[in-house]
């Protein structure tokens, strides 16, 4: 018994400082290539389809995608690629 619980709380210790260090980010990302609502709903689909995606909402009107993620397990990289790979583009933003 006593060794069953030293290995769950070394699991505990292992995992726990990891999901201290993570957060949930939201932001919105440009994204150039839609000429319709399935467009924006494929890039939907991609984006959540990313591991680390909470949600994505697409604005066709505004041209936007904006994501939630856990940036411990996906960033702006990954969701770049994942719409590049999906036919559309996604810039960097201008900085200020």
């Amino acid at each position: 018994m006593r060794a069953s619980f030293t290995l769950v709380l070394g699991l505990i210790l292992l995992v726990a400082p990891a999901a201290a260090l993570a957060k949930e980010i939201s932001r919105e990302l440009a994204v150039d290539g839609w000429t319709c609502e399935g467009c924006a709903a494929r890039t939907e689909k991609v984006v959540r389809a990313l591991k680390g995606v909470k949600d994505a909402k697409a604005n066709l009107d505004k041209k936007l995608v904006a994501v939630t993620y856990d940036d411990a397990q996906t960033g702006p990289d990954a969701i770049r690629a994942a719409i590049t790979k999906a036919g559309f583009s996604c810039p960097l933003p201008k900085s200020k």
